[in-house]
Formats: structure tokens, sequence, C-alpha cells
């Protein structure tokens, strides 16, 4: 997947584009719950319902980024919280989860950029995040 607005270009950005049947391990199949339903119907009318549901944060670190202890720990919560890894069915009246995951972490060093580029980096990555489906 190419980087949407191309004047975020950072030869340390990187976003992984692979099957999820490469990524994924074996899945478990469970019926989908009436709230599931609910949500997984609404995204079928309008696309921008299941942002309803969706949270996002910005976490800024100082000093040295451990990126390694960084994507450890996040794997770990991945692996520990079986909603993080599960989808709907085409129909959703089942809800998959796999049993492990693997991801793509991207990664955007802006260190050797102005305060104000950096910012305004940060910006349109954010939103280029948000409005990614």
């Amino acid at each position: 997947m190419s980087v949407k607005d191309q004047s975020i270009q950072n030869p340390a950005w990187t976003r992984v584009d692979v099957s999820p049947d490469v990524l994924f391990g074996k899945e478990t199949v469970l019926p989908s719950s009436e709230a599931q339903r609910e949500i997984f119907s609404a995204s079928l009318t309008d696309p921008d319902a299941s942002r309803a549901y969706n949270h996002s944060i910005s976490i800024f670190f100082e000093g040295t980024l451990d990126v390694d202890a960084l994507y450890s720990s996040l794997l770990n919560l991945l692996n520990r919280h079986e909603a993080l890894r599960g989808t709907f069915s085409d129909d959703g009246g089942s809800f998959k989860v796999r049993a492990g995951i693997a991801f793509g972490m991207p990664i955007l060093d802006l260190s050797e950029l102005s305060e104000i580029d950096q910012k305004s980096c940060y910006e349109k990555f954010v939103r280029q995040e948000l409005d990614h489906v």
C-alpha cells in the first residue's frame, strides 16, 4: 500500500502490504452477537458508521525509542485480547478470532525535521491513519 499523501515521504516510513492469510494463524469462528451484527449492518449502510466505535490516541515518547520492545509490547497486547484479533465474516453472521497475529508497524522518524515540519508531518500522518479503513 502506498502512502496516500506523497508529501509524507521518509525512508523510515514503511507499511506492510501482506495478505491476512499470510499474517494470521488458525482461527476460531464464533456466532456474532446481536450488538456485533448491528455494528456490522451499520457499517454496510454507512462506511463511516464503524468509526463511531473507534478511539484514537497519540502517545509521545521522549528519549531513545526501543522499537523492538514497543513492537513486542503491542504484539503481547494483541495476543492477550481476542477482540483485537477478530474480524467479521462477509455476511456478519460470525466473528472470526485469529489464534495469533503479526503486524507491520510504521516508523516515522521526524527527528531531522524542524519543529514546525514535524508538527505538520505528524498532523498529516494522523489524518491519513484516521481515514484509513
